[in-house]
């Protein structure tokens, strides 16, 4: 996926993180926290790029364990998605080689 966003908000303090906040044309927003070295030159109206997708990675679940909730509101935000959009040709080969296909297209190399 990939999203572009309208900075609205950069927090900044004490802490060596940066908090930046946009908005895209369809109102969604998104939040991310950065070091502040890389965010430097980051100002309200830039433009903010964000491209992601998940992936199982078995080493990183168990060194992160998830933050519970902070209340109810939060957990009602949550949505649990279940599907399946791997065609038969995909199915053919393992999830690995799937997920390296997905970054390297995703970065341009495919």
């Amino acid at each position: 996926m990939m999203g572009l966003f309208l900075v609205e908000k950069v927090l900044r303090g004490d802490s060596a993180e940066v908090a930046i906040t946009g908005v895209d044309a369809e109102g969604r927003r998104t939040r991310i926290e950065v070091p502040a070295s890389a965010a430097a030159s980051v100002r309200p109206g830039s433009a903010l790029l964000l491209q992601w997708w998940v992936a199982e990675v078995p080493m990183m679940s168990s060194a992160i364990t998830p933050a519970a909730p902070a209340d109810e509101a939060a957990e009602a935000d949550e949505v649990e998605v279940e599907a399946d959009s791997t065609t038969e040709a995909e199915a053919e080969i393992g999830p690995d080689e799937r997920v390296e296909r997905e970054f390297r297209a995703l970065i341009g190399l495919a």
